[in-house]
């Protein structure tokens, strides 16, 4: 399967996903679509495989947002700069089938605070 099937399959789950997020008026993003962060969402799928993914949201639970910026620093401190879009972070949850609730144009997940990178 290649990456734009898999982005086909899930923005075919969830339509209104878009760069930006769950984005009710699915707006053009000068930044591009999804299928221009294949880079990006390989490096979120390989962050996802290392964190702990707990069977509950809580109040603690991270957001999308906030996953995507522990990825982009995960690979700074790499020495590689990848701008991941919180479009891609969501996708890259849905595809490792990361349970997830909306909250407006972000995710929150049940991924473990404790479990993820900090500086």
């Amino acid at each position: 399967m290649t990456y734009e099937d898999i982005i086909d399959e899930i923005t075919t789950k969830y339509p209104d996903l878009d760069i930006a997020g769950f984005d009710k008026e699915c707006r053009d993003d000068p930044r591009g679509d999804l299928k221009d962060y294949q880079k990006a969402f390989e490096a979120s799928l390989r962050y996802i495989d290392t964190v702990k993914v707990n069977k509950t949201i809580t109040s603690r639970s991270p957001s999308s947002y906030g996953l995507k910026h522990d990825v982009e620093r995960l690979n700074m401190r790499a020495g590689e700069t990848i701008y991941v879009p919180n479009g891609v972070m969501i996708a890259a949850l849905a595809w490792r089938g990361v349970k997830m609730k909306r909250s407006d144009i972000n995710a929150i997940t049940p991924i473990s605070p404790k479990s993820r990178f900090h500086e």
